[in-house]
């Protein structure tokens, strides 16, 4: 809690004290008064379109009071039911069709690369399919017949 002595050395100086006995002792004493928080800000959603690093794009939005953090990949089509869920309390604001236009117009236009995880798992498809070839023409080798499955 903020505090504001009233006299003493410090007289009108403000600071911050913790909610305890020795500060309500403070303040019943008439030596020093809470002051009141201030009011937050009006909590404004700042949106915009990205491109993630694989050069898919993305719908962003981000709170004023730093209470969050949107982000839609979707079908340009789906964005419009999508709201930005405040944490801060403030009411779910809807992304503005001007938004959504300038999305739907990067989304037909974005030609992202592939991701490294697609090789992967090409890779990791290959490599099952060449253990299981090596381990048949083993057992060929050694039984002199191919393996029953």
């Amino acid at each position: 809690m903020r505090i504001r002595f009233l006299s003493g050395p410090r007289k009108g100086e403000t600071t911050h004290a913790p909610t305890n006995q020795n500060t309500q002792l403070l303040v019943d004493a008439g030596l020093a008064e809470v002051v009141p928080p201030e009011p937050l800000p009006p909590a404004t959603v700042g949106w915009a379109v990205k491109f993630d690093t694989y050069g898919a794009p993305m719908l962003v939005g981000n709170c004023s009071r730093g209470c969050g953090f949107f982000r839609f990949l979707g079908r340009p089509d789906l964005a419009h039911k999508n709201y930005f869920q405040h944490s801060c309390g403030a009411m779910p604001v809807p992304i503005p069709a001007e938004v959504i236009e300038q999305y739907r117009k990067a989304y037909g236009e974005a030609t992202p690369s592939a991701t490294g995880d697609d090789t992967k798992l090409v890779n990791a498809r290959a490599i099952s399919n060449t253990i299981d070839r090596n381990a048949d023409a083993q057992f060929e080798r050694i039984y002199g017949r191919s393996r029953r499955w």
